[in-house]
């Protein structure tokens, strides 16, 4: 039995000069003397001796790729006559013995790829008692076995209706778009980007093939032994293979991302048991929808394979980033406790790997309780009806409130459905998140935590109606302002109040076990610390004359504390802790909170100026409003006398001229730079406060905040 070769030895560059051209490789294949020892068997079979045959010439004509090399192919997928595969003798052994351990070593490639293209089925390859993906897990190098796992599980060389019929796995993804139709398009345009690089081009596939006679493997070299000819133009033919009317009647062949073997072993755990660099070929397949919680039938999963005992690990082992990936794509609660506990008795690991995969747990075990994004977006038409319910159903308005205020209830509802939508929610998720996390009442429910981050939303909202107004602003997440609608106008006003009605209504909807009166306290509180934060912002935009002397730091902090910081970072997280029969009155929650708000603040005022509308949604108007904002106050500390006075001169005019004259002096401050300097010092204050955090809160919340605060573009 031949021993199996390493990955580097099949795509072995040979420098030496023995084997730079088509006769010199040829000659290497026909005439080795050590393969005589083969020759008896391949003549029982001739099918594995064409199916060698054909992958030598098909290896042969793309290793010869002229035209690749004068196009000068980025992505080498082509390769130079001087650079020929390096077949020695226990290469083709290999070839011979074991075929597909031989195939799937290769790089991505027209010989790859026409030999998946042949087969007729993919859980059991000719020449192995194994799936082709599994094959491909267990032999691929470790550089090229992403792509040729991407290419065997979405089968890009077929059409789209042909992909859909092989859609055999229900999506797994959290997003509004599927991964694996998006990958599918990415897949499809790197066919097409290689393809240009072969020999053979798809608009060539008409052509009539050339045949070559197959090389001979005889005892004597001279004595010549005709062998069955082959076709080896090397791709099928493209047109034939996308018309719709040679469409299989069957699903077509493409592998499948949670198949199993006799005892129930799926790829993703063959992946992670017997490879170092699991991460890339896992991202692949968990995006093509592969279920991380499966369990074999001895009861092991994915996280037995990836921690099971070894003698050590190398540096280039990627648990980390492979536990993290499973995670993401719902590794469940029940796998992750078990391996929480666990993970103190894998021996191989240091003591600092330890405690980075038990914060690891300890972070995804606290997430699992959480509300997805996609969850809380399609809970708005709920609460939109419980707020227009509560109407109805509340005691003081039995007998007043009837059906000819529907008019007016069907305005609230059109003006909610209108400005709840769009907005990136975040406000409401703080609070639900916090609520069900911290909760000790089992009859906390995540409907309850949803309807709390609602009425979050709806606070929000009230704010934003008003707050376009006021600004005269025109355009409010990617569409205008509510107020510039048709037939709104300043109605918007009203409709703000009513939004803010719809607050309390969305917060007596909770059950008896929720401390309603608290909440209410608590959002009345808020709303008006926020209203006399707007009243201190407009105190300066409405001013007739700018006032430099307005812009000071005492002046933007005590804006940005009572506009921002209140309602946007404190209110979410106190209400949801104050749901939950939580401490809200913490010294250390209401220092990282105001810090956080002058963060965020500071940022929406660089994105005002700075940010692209298109990505915003808004247009800014800052600087025509005459805003006291973090951008005005930093250039006065670094302005001139004579600069001092352009800004009196420009600033807060309604006029776009005078607003780009602002914005290079902006530029010419150097207050980008400013900027980040200003980002960089507020993310590491406000990350060692929550570290000196002792709340009842878990720091990961915090966490999750500022990362996503952290260089936000919008």
């Amino acid at each position: 039995m031949v021993d199996v070769i390493g990955h580097e030895s099949l795509r072995f560059w040979d420098r030496s000069g023995a084997c730079n051209s088509l006769t010199g490789l040829k000659h290497f294949w026909e005439q080795r003397k050590d393969r005589i020892l083969l020759s008896q068997a391949l003549k029982k079979d001739s099918v594995l001796f064409r199916f060698a045959s054909q992958v030598i010439y098909d290896l042969i004509e793309e290793s010869s790729s002229e035209e690749a090399a004068v196009a000068g192919d980025p992505h080498q997928y082509g390769y130079k006559a001087s650079k020929q595969i390096h077949l020695c003798s226990d290469s083709i052994h290999l070839l011979l013995l074991k075929p597909w351990d031989f195939i799937c070593r290769l790089r991505i490639g027209p010989t790859f790829e026409r030999q998946v293209m042949n087969l007729k089925c993919f859980q059991k390859i000719p020449y192995s008692t194994e799936s082709l993906l599994s094959r491909i897990i267990r032999c691929s190098n470790v550089k090229f076995g992403a792509e040729l796992v991407e290419f065997v599980l979405y089968r890009p060389d077929q059409s789209y209706y042909e992909f859909g019929l092989g859609q055999t796995s229900e999506c797994r993804c959290l997003g509004e778009t599927c991964l694996m139709i998006q990958n599918f398009d990415k897949a499809k345009a790197k066919l097409d980007q290689r393809r240009e690089s072969y020999k053979i081009k798809p608009s060539e596939a008409d052509a009539r093939p050339r045949r070559v006679s197959a090389p001979n493997i005889t005892v004597a070299p001279a004595q010549k032994v005709r062998r069955p000819s082959l076709i080896s133009n090397g791709m099928a033919p493209l047109k034939q293979l996308l018309s719709v009317k040679n469409l299989p009647a069957r699903c077509p062949t493409r592998a499948d991302p949670n198949e199993r073997d006799e005892s129930g072993v799926t790829p993703l755990m063959l992946l992670c048991y017997h490879r170092m660099v699991c991460a890339p070929i896992a991202k692949i397949l968990l995006e093509a929808h592969a279920d991380p919680n499966l369990s074999t039938k001895k009861g092991n999963t994915v996280l037995d394979a990836l921690f099971r005992p070894r003698n050590v690990v190398s540096q280039s082992w990627d648990g980390v980033q492979t536990l993290k990936l499973l995670i993401r794509h719902g590794l469940n609660r029940e796998i992750l406790s078990k391996w929480s506990i666990k993970i103190k008795h894998v021996r191989y690991l240091s003591p600092q790997q330890i405690k980075i995969f038990e914060d690891i747990f300890r972070q995804s075990l606290l997430m699992a309780r959480a509300i997805h994004l996609k969850r809380f977006a399609k809970f708005s038409d709920n609460a939109i009806k419980i707020a227009i319910n509560g109407l109805y159903k509340h005691n003081n308005s039995a007998g007043i409130v009837d059906l000819d205020c529907h008019p007016a209830t069907r305005q609230l509802e059109k003006s909610l459905e209108y400005n709840l939508s769009g907005g990136k929610m975040s406000r409401g998720m703080i609070a639900s998140q916090v609520f069900l996390l911290t909760a000790d009442d089992s009859r906390v429910s995540e409907e309850d935590a949803l309807v709390l981050g609602w009425a979050m939303e709806c606070l929000q909202t009230c704010f934003l109606v008003v707050d376009d107004v006021m600004d005269s602003s025109v355009t409010r997440r990617g569409r205008p302002c509510w107020y510039k609608n048709p037939n709104v106008g300043l109605m918007a006003i009203n409709d703000a109040l009513s939004i803010e009605m719809c607050v309390y209504l969305l917060l007596r909807s909770l059950p008896s076990y929720v401390p309603v009166e608290k909440l209410v306290e608590l959002f009345e509180w808020a709303t008006i610390i926020t209203e006399m934060g707007q009243t201190l912002d407009m105190q300066n935009s409405e001013c007739s004359d700018v006032d430099l002397s307005r812009f000071t730091e005492e002046t933007y902090s005590a804006i940005v504390k009572y506009k921002t910081s209140v309602y946007s970072f404190y209110l979410p997280i106190a209400s949801g802790l104050v749901a939950a029969r939580q401490d809200s009155n913490c010294p250390q929650l209401k220092k990282i909170t105001l810090q956080m708000g002058h963060y965020f603040q500071a940022q929406d005022d660089f994105i005002d100026c700075f940010g692209n509308p298109e990505v915003t949604g808004k247009i800014g108007t800052d600087i025509q409003d005459n805003k006291c904002s973090w951008l005005v106050v930093e250039a006065l500390k670094y302005a001139s006398q004579q600069q001092r006075q352009l800004i009196k001169d420009n600033y807060g005019r309604k006029n776009e001229e005078c607003e780009q004259r602002i914005k290079e002096l902006y530029s010419d401050l150097n207050l980008e730079k400013r900027f980040r300097n200003y980002e960089e010092e507020s993310f590491g204050r406000i990350t060692d406060s929550i570290k000196n955090y002792s709340g009842p809160l878990d720091p990961v919340i915090f966490r999750t905040i500022l990362k996503k605060l952290y260089k936000r573009e919008a």
